[in-house]
């Protein structure tokens, strides 16, 4: 799933599908916003965008309230799906060791 910003008003976002092709592509791809579990993030852009929550937003956290600061701004977000990250979530299917491999 990914997240869009509406394009008549960026603070409301949705979740849309996304094909597997493009997940496992390994290419770069222009996003309207990212979690910032797994960023990287130019300093030039982390002078620029405060963090901040805003409680009047529903569903969203600081991370979408950043990019859409950064985008307001004129940056612009990547996706790189050639990187995986693994949340960490109870009962996860995975193990901290397999994350050391």
């Amino acid at each position: 799933m990914l997240w869009v910003a509406k394009k008549d008003d960026p603070t409301k976002i949705r979740y849309v599908p996304v094909a597997l092709n493009y997940v496992n592509s390994g290419d770069l791809f222009k996003v309207d916003l990212s979690g910032l579990g797994c960023i990287l993030i130019s300093r030039k852009v982390l002078e620029n965008i405060n963090f901040k929550y805003n409680s009047g937003l529903k569903k969203q956290f600081d991370d979408i309230s950043f990019c859409i600061d950064a985008r307001n701004k004129g940056f612009e977000i990547y996706a790189d799906t050639s990187v995986k990250c693994k949340h960490l979530i109870l009962n996860r299917p995975w193990s901290w060791k397999e994350l050391l491999e």
